[in-house]
């Protein structure tokens, strides 16, 4: 035995983990030793060995005499599992009493130790683990004073090289049946083994890993349906897919099951949150997901790295403060790009549609604002006082409000924060509530600015009632300041891009977006107590599937975009006699030819939907409209029978303004969405090209969707916005998976109805308001006002209307009131 002190003593590190941790060691210039139970050259690196068992049944004589052939260390890596209690303790007691020096002892453990649920490093371990505990004793020897630290870092899946999980996946999946049977997989590449020893032994002696185990992960949850889809394994991607259709899940990874009774296939039965340890050392695993590919790609404008920044997707990256800023000369080449327009084409040409608002974007607007555009982005004159409107002076209120950014999954997620005042709200009594707002397309969170600071600041006069809003805007994904999220191409195959997400070749939906915005939320710290949502537009869709989806945080949301159908038709004397569910619905279905009859009242329930929209503007419908005698009766039957039915009394003349207004945008002025869903690629080269596209393309839908034209300024600040961070062709994603006759064509369905307490502002400018009696069929509505003003931007365009909206909406509505401060 040598006296001569090693940094590191690694006990057992001679097989695959040496060949991570032994090229660590030598690149920081680490002296080590090494051990083996035979005392054969290491097969990793060919270096000799020293000859070093311990047995679980030992007495403390044997465990003493072993560790005599140990030299002394700075450090000890204990590799190999030890088992009981009585030789853990005796062993480390042993080497201490040896060289009385400064050790650390850290052992590398397992994940498995962990129970089903949610579990962090924090987590109750499983008391019957002989392992588990016997790791348990060695962190109770932690004592500083007498120069013993100790750690356990608790690894999930090894893999690297060779061990990968696309060559074990065939085995754990053999079959659909088996497929089912999976959840979650954590992983951990060898290389972050290496770099956490790394990191632990060369920490101060007051650092706090020190007496407590860390669960040790690359930082992500996997799901196996969802990596054998991605690791392009043709039976068994064909096998999660029907298993996704047969157990309804609308995108992966599935939900983390919340009680002992969930598990596969319906939830993930177990998530460990390995995040904690590299948060310690503020830093990153070194090594990304386990399914993204070495290739970098670029495609239309997603910037995408194989590792750099690993998506997670149990837990979220720190919430960090950001100054929103553009690449340098940006809004200097935009202004250069219209000046130069101006030049070239002095003015457009002049067809016949050129005049006339019914084709788009007239000219003369046209003219107008590309001149104006030029003028807003000059510096302003210091001369001129501060109300100048100007980008400028734009750009400078943007910069007050409190911005951050954090990783959520693979998205760089940018968001405003507005914090109430929550001491004002404690004295006062005045309730706090934490509210979601999302814009839509082609909105941005600037559509909120407006309305921020007054929501969450509604001043000590203001009555106690009134509620104080923690406003979070964040911006989807790929507009503005956030990212898209990463995609790769495909290796060895077809090298088409893909996603790691839930739509067709890992695309992004909708429902990942909710997914990622109800993280941020629980980052945020309402992940216990829950939080409102408001959106209009694409983020009305998010929002209701953040209410579908994830209904135990979600307790209220307000909505001013609803494109509901009709009411299905209820059939009241099948509803009474035999009630969906009942046994007597069962018994009905088992008579023979009963399924014909099923299928036939399936198709008159749905004949409101089913008749042409027109039908609704009917004279007889209307009520206190004059129409014929056959009017008359119409309307007497449709009185008697239409609430007996689930269609509600006679519609108004405002009502029916509402579906006119619909019809005259689904046939007139929708198709825009046909053109972003079938061709984003297409259109978005043209939209990249030249900022004078966009402004015909973007600013002829604020004209067309308000009920006031919105200020220059306005429009501007958008266009400038969209083109110097090229939102744009990054923000068409959610169209390219639209369902193909729109989002009424889903909301209506029974699975997408919102439960939690919902409540609707109707704007008469609205692009396809509805009905009440239609709104009710989607929701649990519970709050409604019409207003005599007002657009499809009702944040930006009526503002206080918007604001007393919320007030009076969420304080109704809002389950649970709080005036304690969170995160």
């Amino acid at each position: 035995m040598s006296d001569t002190v090693v940094d590191v003593l690694l006990l057992g590190a001679t097989g695959w983990s040496a060949t991570w941790i032994i090229p660590a060691l030598r690149e920081h210039k680490l002296t080590y030793a090494l051990t083996s139970r035979s005392g054969s050259p290491s097969k990793a690196t060919e270096e000799p060995t020293i000859p070093f068992a311990l047995a679980d049944d030992w007495t403390q004589e044997q465990v003493v005499e072993a560790t005599q052939v140990l030299p002394p260390a700075k450090s000890i890596v204990i590799v190999f599992p030890i088992k009981s209690i009585s030789v853990m303790q005796d062993f480390v007691n042993a080497y201490h009493d040896r060289f009385q020096h400064h050790t650390r002892w850290i052992q590398l453990g397992s994940s498995g130790i962990w129970l089903s649920g949610q579990n962090d490093s924090e987590s109750p371990v499983d008391p019957t683990n002989a392992r588990g505990q016997a790791e348990q004793v060695l962190l109770t020897l932690n004592d500083s004073a007498q120069k013993r630290l100790t750690t356990v870092l608790n690894l999930a899946g090894l893999y690297g090289g060779s061990r990968h999980p696309i060559n074990f996946a065939r085995k754990v999946a053999p079959s659909k049946e088996a497929l089912a049977r999976k959840g979650s997989l954590h992983l951990i590449h060898g290389i972050d083994v290496a770099y956490s020893i790394v990191l632990a032994i060369t920490s101060e002696s007051s650092s706090p890993i020190w007496s407590k185990r860390w669960i040790l992960t690359d930082t992500n949850m996997y799901d196996w349906w969802q990596l054998v889809i991605s690791f392009d394994l043709p039976d068994a991607k064909v096998w999660a897919k029907e298993l996704m259709a047969e157990y309804g899940i609308r995108s992966l990874p599935r939900p983390i099951a919340s009680s002992p009774d969930q598990g596969p296939p319906q939830y993930i039965d177990r998530a460990l949150d390995g995040s904690a340890f590299w948060k310690h050392f503020n830093t990153h695993p070194k090594v990304g997901r386990v399914d993204e590919a070495s290739d970098l790609v670029k495609d239309n404008g997603a910037t995408v790295s194989a590792s750099s920044n690993p998506r997670a997707v149990f837990d979220v990256g720190e919430v960090r403060a950001y100054t929103p800023e553009f690449a340098s000369g940006r809004v200097e080449d935009l202004r250069r790009r219209i000046v130069q327009s101006i030049e070239d084409t002095p003015t457009p040409p002049n067809p016949f549609e050129a005049d006339k608002d019914r084709f788009g974007l007239t000219h003369a607007k046209f003219e107008h604002l590309r001149k104006t555009w030029a003028t807003f982005l000059e510096d302003p004159d210091p001369s001129v006082g501060a109300e100048h409107d100007s980008w400028a002076a734009r750009w400078a209120h943007i910069q007050t409000f409190s911005h951050f950014k954090a990783e959520v999954e693979e998205v760089g997620l940018h968001f405003i924060r507005e914090r109430p005042d929550f001491d004002e709200a404690r004295r006062s009594g005045r309730p706090v509530i934490p509210l979601l707002l999302i814009h839509g397309w082609p909105g941005s969170f600037l559509e909120f600015l407006d309305v921020a600071r007054p929501l969450a600041h509604p001043g000590p006069s203001a009555p106690s009632w009134i509620p104080a809003f923690d406003v979070v805007i964040p911006s989807h994904p790929g507009y503005a300041f956030s990212s898209l999220p990463k995609i790769r191409r495909k290796a060895k195959t077809s090298g088409i891009a893909v996603g790691n997400n839930s739509g067709p070749d890992g695309d992004l939906l909708v429902s990942d977006v909710a997914r990622i915005f109800d993280k941020l939320m629980i980052k945020l710290g309402y992940g216990k107590e829950g939080y409102a949502v408001q959106a209009g537009d694409w983020g009305s869709m998010v929002c209701r599937l953040m209410a579908i989806q994830f209904p135990e945080r979600v307790k209220a949301v307000h909505l001013n975009f609803i494109p509901a159908p009709p009411s299905s038709l209820s059939i009241p004397i099948l509803s009474s006699i035999a009630p969906p569910g009942s046994m007597m619905r069962s018994f009905l279905k088992a008579i023979p030819g009963s399924g014909l009859v099923g299928s036939l009242l399936s198709t008159l329930a749905a004949l409101p939907v089913n008749v042409p929209r027109r039908w609704w503007l009917s004279d007889f419908l209307i009520s206190n409209r004059p129409t014929s005698i056959f009017g008359y009766l119409a309307r007497l039957n449709w009185s008697l029978f239409g609430r007996l039915l689930n269609q509600g009394p006679l519609l108004t003349e405002r009502e029916s303004d509402n579906i006119a207004r619909g019809i005259t945008f689904q046939e007139s002025g929708s198709s825009y969405a046909s053109m972003h869903g079938t061709r984003p690629t297409t259109l978005g080269l043209a939209m990249a090209s030249s900022p004078l596209a966009q402004l015909a393309w973007i600013a002829e839908k604020f004209y067309a969707w308000t009920d006031e034209a919105p200020s220059d300024s306005e429009i501007l600040t958008s266009l400038t916005l969209w083109w110097c961070t090229d939102t744009m062709p990054r923000s068409l994603y959610p169209y390219r998976n639209r369902p193909p006759l729109g989002a009424q064509s889903v909301i209506g369905r029974p699975e997408n109805f919102i439960k939690c307490p919902t409540g609707h502002s109707d704007h008469p400018k609205e692009i396809m308001p509805s009905p009440k009696k239609w709104v009710e069929g989607t929701c649990n509505l519970k709050w409604y006002r019409v207003h005599s003003s007002g657009g499809h931007f009702a944040a930006m365009e009526k503002p206080d209307l918007f604001v007393e909206d919320m007030r009076d909406c969420f304080g109704s509505i809002y389950p649970i009131h709080n005036t304690k401060e969170v995160a």
